[in-house]
């Protein structure tokens, strides 16, 4: 009898386990799925540099967003586990390795209900639109390219080709001089004042490692600053940096949405602490300390990588 019921408490702390690893993984599901809705149906983004106005601007896939949302999760797990096991050796306290495990899994239901609200809120929310004045593409293919330009060494360039392959290009909004906007530190600005923006500056072409043919033969070009330049196609592989201004106006579901966002880390912080004081039954004072210094953990995290 009495080994039937360790038994029984043992299935009952793997049970809780796997119910709370399940709740872990349907956060990182969740959180994924939000944020591909953000993309798909939230925000509008789009080039406000001359050639590029109809050239798509790809979103993440969603496999994207989902080991995004597994590395975030795993690293407030892995912060969270130490922090608690660092705890307990300096409380002395006896380690419940089965329990502590699933509080640390449990605890991701915070984040998940919270995730679900920020996507109820979103699907009241208008448009947001954002407009890129700086970008850095990587393995670019323009294709029936008339430039003309500057080489490294300051020599005029023209180039007629059918193709041209660049490792990179950088396109951007500047004074006629060619020097990049001050605005390029601003985050938004109104849809008259861009458009004022956009009347007062020009995009400008900067590429490196080209390569094209011309008269059946491969020519390289290590770096060129393009003066003008016309093509009918472009395709990209990366966007290895990006500036962008967002003209719509701030709506009031986006401030509840911040609310949520920095609620998240005292709610889940407060879970924790709470829990562990059931499991150990530490005093009131030490699971507060908990509770602060895992606060502190979730925002520096939060800081670098977000939690809902």
């Amino acid at each position: 009898m009495f080994k039937f019921i360790l038994n029984r408490d043992l299935l009952i702390k793997i049970a809780t386990i796997i119910a709370a690893f399940s709740i872990f993984l349907l956060s990182i599901n969740v959180h994924a799925m939000v944020s591909l809705h953000i993309f798909e149906n939230v925000i509008t983004e789009k080039f406000a540099l001359n050639g590029l106005e109809e050239v798509m601007i790809r979103i993440p896939s969603y496999q994207t967003l989902l080991h995004s949302s597994m590395l975030k999760h795993v690293t407030i797990v892995i912060g969270v586990s130490i922090f608690l096991f660092s705890s307990i050796i300096i409380g002395g306290f006896k380690l419940k390795i089965l329990s502590l495990i699933a509080l640390i899994f449990s605890s991701f239901w915070v984040l998940a209900a919270l995730a679900v609200i920020q996507w109820q809120l979103t699907l009241n929310l208008p448009h947001i639109q954002y407009n890129v004045i700086y970008v850095e593409l990587g393995n670019v293919s323009l294709y029936d390219v008339n430039l003309r330009g500057f080489d490294a060494q300051g020599s005029p360039v023209e180039i007629f080709s059918p193709i041209i392959f660049a490792e990179r290009v950088k396109a951007y909004r500047g004074y006629i001089n060619g020097t990049l906007s001050k605005l390029i530190q601003v985050d938004y600005m109104s849809e008259e004042e861009f458009s004022n923006f956009l009347k007062e500056t020009k995009t400008f072409f900067n590429a490196s490692k080209l390569r094209y043919y011309e008269d059946g033969e491969l020519r390289k070009i290590e770096s060129l600053h393009i003066t003008s330049i016309e093509f009918k196609g472009i395709h990209y592989e990366d966007i290895i940096s990006l500036k962008d201004i967002r003209t719509s106006k701030p709506n009031y579901i986006e401030g509840f949405m911040v609310i949520i966002s920095i609620i998240a880390p005292v709610l889940m912080a407060s879970y924790i602490a709470y829990g562990f004081k059931i499991v150990y039954g530490c005093s009131k004072k030490f699971s507060i300390g908990i509770g602060l210094i895992m606060l502190l953990i979730l925002e520096i995290i939060a800081m670098f990588m977000g939690i809902v």
